[in-house]
C-alpha cells in the first residue's frame, strides 16, 4: 500500500464481499461492498471516534489504470481507529464491469473531516468470491475470524479475515475480534488497568482511567 503522508499509518486490512448481490447480465456483481481501514494520528496513535474525510475510487486495469467510479463519504473512526466503509451507494457503481480485468481501490484520507485529503493508499481488489458467480444470482455471505496470536481469547482486532459462509475457521483464527493487542497474553478486554504505564490494558479506547 502507498502511503504518501510521513508519520501516519494508514493501514488497508481487507476488502471484502459482504451483501446480498443481484448480477443482472454479465460480469455485474456487487450492489456493495465493504472496505476496512485502520488510521493512526501524526504521533502514531490510533485516530479513534473521529470524523474523517475519505475519498474512495474504483481503479479499473493495470495501475495507473481507469478511474471508473468515485464517492466521498465522511465516516466516524471506531474506538479502535477503525473505518468500516460501504462502498457502491452512488450512480455508476452497478455499471461497473468486473469481469476480465484487475480491479483497484483506492481510498484518500483527510483527517480533520474534510476534502483536503493528504493520505492515500490503493490496493487490488479480490477476484474471489465474485468472479465465480458471473452471469447468475446469489448471495455473497460470510462472516469475520481473526487471529489470536497472544492465545487469550480475543483475536486482533486490526487483522480481520472474511470467511464465505460454511468455510470452517483457520486454525490460529477465532470469531472474537477485540484484542487491541494480540502480542500481549495481558491485554484485552476485561483486563484490568495498571495505573500510571501509560497502556490501555482493557482496550477500551481509554488509559489509565479510574486510576
Amino acid at each position: 500500500m502507498k502511503n504518501n503522508y510521513p508519520g501516519i499509518k494508514l493501514i488497508i486490512l481487507s476488502l471484502l464481499i459482504s451483501v446480498i448481490t443481484t448480477y443482472q447480465g454479465f460480469a455485474q456483481v456487487p450492489q456493495k461492498i465493504s472496505h476496512q481501514i485502520v488510521i493512526r494520528d501524526t504521533q502514531g496513535e490510533l485516530l479513534t471516534n473521529t470524523q474523517v474525510g475519505i475519498r474512495i475510487s474504483i481503479i479499473e486495469g493495470e495501475l495507473p489504470g481507469t478511474l471508473v467510479y468515485q464517492e466521498i463519504q465522511t465516516p466516524v473512526t471506531s474506538k479502535y481507529g477503525v473505518l468500516t466503509l460501504e462502498i457502491g451507494g452512488e450512480s455508476g457503481f452497478d455499471a461497473i464491469n468486473w469481469g476480465g480485468v484487475v480491479h483497484f481501490i483506492k481510498t484518500e484520507t483527510d483527517l480533520s473531516g474534510g476534502t483536503n485529503y493528504t493520505i492515500s493508499g490503493i490496493s487490488q481488489m479480490l477476484s474471489v468470491p465474485y468472479a465465480n458467480f458471473v452471469g447468475k444470482t446469489h448471495t455473497v455471505s460470510g462472516r469475520y475470524c481473526y487471529p489470536d496470536k497472544d492465545d487469550d481469547g480475543y483475536g486482533d482486532v486490526y487483522s480481520p479475515l472474511w470467511i464465505p459462509e460454511g468455510v470452517n475457521v483457520p486454525t490460529g483464527f477465532i470469531l472474537n475480534g477485540e484484542d487491541c493487542d494480540d502480542l500481549d497474553q495481558s491485554i484485552h478486554p476485561g483486563a484490568t488497568e495498571i495505573c500510571s504505564d501509560g497502556i490501555d490494558q482493557d482496550c477500551d479506547g481509554l488509559i489509565d482511567e479510574d486510576c
